[in-house]
């Protein structure tokens, strides 16, 4: 039976467009089965996910909130990895880390929910997201995709990075943050 796996870009707001990516199959051969940017509320995400029942969720979204300042101690980690991030002291922000914890306590019943950041995952990984498919095995995505999607998509192919062994995990006691290993891109292989 093929493993699924989903991706969320999560909006700060429910007024605003949520991506979601759901990818199957088995090591060195995925498949994007669902790539939408149609959720908006909490429920919404909810149900959307349930109704694919991934193993794995990776969030673009923090899941945690500061216990003090604009960066929480993962937050550091990464960036000294060549992330960039914006502090959890900006108003949207704020506004996605309450929802992300809403979220993560919706999901975390049902599916393994890690957080991650599209853009940094990229930069970090030093690629581009049509060179980060190919090195996956993720064959039919479709272009042109919206920011949404891509985020959402990049966050589902976190995930398989899980399954493809290639995947790390960055963190300590205010949070867990997931890529994949760095400079991946620049070797060429994943072996």
């Amino acid at each position: 039976m093929p493993l699924r796996l989903a991706g969320i870009d999560l909006s700060a707001s429910s007024k605003h467009r949520t991506g979601i990516a759901v990818v199957e199959g088995r090591r060195g051969a995925w498949r994007v089965v669902h790539l939408s940017e149609e959720a908006y509320s909490d429920h919404d995400i909810k149900e959307l996910i349930l109704g694919f029942n991934p193993a794995v969720t990776a969030v673009d979204a923090p899941l945690t909130k500061p216990s003090r300042g604009g960066f929480r101690d993962v937050e550091a980690m990464v960036l000294r990895l060549g992330a960039r991030l914006l502090p959890l002291t900006l108003k949207p922000m704020v506004m996605l880390a309450e929802r992300g914890v809403r979220v993560r306590e919706l999901l975390s019943p049902y599916t393994i929910v890690v957080e991650t950041h599209p853009s940094s995952v990229l930069r970090v990984a030093g690629c581009s997201i049509r060179v980060l498919s190919g090195l996956l095995g993720l064959r039919n995505v479709r272009e042109p995709l919206g920011r949404d999607e891509r985020d959402a998509l990049v966050a589902a192919l976190v995930a398989v990075g899980f399954a493809e062994g290639v995947a790390v995990s960055v963190g300590g006691r205010d949070g867990w943050f997931a890529l994949l290993r760095p400079g991946i891109c620049r070797r060429g292989s994943h072996a």
